[in-house]
């Protein structure tokens, strides 16, 4: 029998699990391999949705004649315009959303 007493604080390399009280040493989880995707083009996307959203959208109704003659020949008010139309960019955002959540799941 070992009475060898393992202390947790010690940089080992291994990680402690401590279950009711009892500290058992496990190797350490390998980090993962794919992370860099965060940094890919999904990113990209996002911000330039973001982009148009919150900059382009509201700013080119404002400075632009010509948008503002087309939103009155598809009927909106000036105000109905401002709520409309960044909600495309918007919707593109949602969806995004979801295909990056349901890509992160991985094959099941």
């Amino acid at each position: 029998m070992n009475d060898e007493v393992i202390d947790p604080t010690e940089s080992t390399g291994e990680s402690p699990e401590v279950d009711d009280g009892i500290t058992t040493v496990t190797e350490a989880a390998e980090p993962a391999e794919n992370t860099d995707w965060i940094r890919g083009w999904q990113v990209w996307v996002v911000l330039g949705v973001l982009f148009l959203a919150f900059l382009v959208v509201p700013w080119g109704l404002i400075l632009f004649p010509t948008i503002r003659n087309i939103v009155r020949i598809v009927g909106f008010s000036f105000r109905d315009a401002y709520l409309v139309f960044p909600l495309v960019p918007a919707l593109a955002l949602g969806a995004l959303g979801i295909w990056t959540a349901l890509r992160s799941r991985g094959p099941n």
